[in-house]
Order: structure tokens, then sequence, then C-alpha cells
């Protein structure tokens, strides 16, 4: 079978941050009829980015948005919502940098 390389991914305190917020904020403006929903819907955001930022196929960041990362992957949470995940990587390192989602008006550079 294939061996995967032993990835290290490590998230910047404000994407942090801004996951927490995420929560708080769905919950709050009732995208979600519990807290344990958002915290779910968090969840898969975060699991897939454990899951796929070494196999996704990367996308460089344009310019103009170059401050929020130098590469960037997606992942379409619903209909609605894309979300776009800035990292830096070197070698097996991954360090997600940014995250934004389509209703963010920086979303249309991408």
């Amino acid at each position: 079978g294939l061996i995967m390389e032993q990835i290290t991914i490590f998230f910047k305190k404000e994407v942090l941050e801004s996951f927490n917020e995420l929560v708080f904020e769905l919950y709050s403006k009732n995208y979600f009829a519990s807290l344990e929903y958002a915290i779910d819907y968090k969840d898969k955001l975060v699991s897939f980015i454990n899951n796929s930022i070494a196999s996704f196929p990367h996308k460089t960041t344009p310019n103009k948005l170059k401050h929020f990362g130098e590469q960037y992957i997606f992942y379409n949470s619903n209909q609605r919502t894309t979300w776009y995940v800035f990292f830096k990587q070197h070698e097996q390192i991954y360090i997600i940098t940014a995250i934004l989602n389509n209703h963010s008006h920086h979303a249309k550079h991408l």
C-alpha cells in the first residue's frame, strides 16, 4: 500500500479564534437550532482541513489576498457556503493562516 508521509498541521491562533467565533455566530444568528449543530459544523470543517490539506489540489492565492496565505484549498460545506482555507507549506508542515467563506467581501478576488 501507499505510505502516507507524516504531515503536521498548525493552526494560527487567529484561525482557532475564528472557529470559535463561527460557532457563536451560527448559533446566535439561529442558523442552527442548537449549539451542538453549530459545533458539529465547525468540527466537519476542521476535519476536512486535517484530512485533505495534503491531498486536495492547492490553488495559488491571488496577489490581492496573499496576506492571508500563499495557497488555499476550498471546502463546500453546503450549497450556500464555500470555505477557503489559506495556508503556508514547508515540506510536510502546513500552517493554516486564515479561513474565509464566500460571504466575505474578499472572496470576490478568488
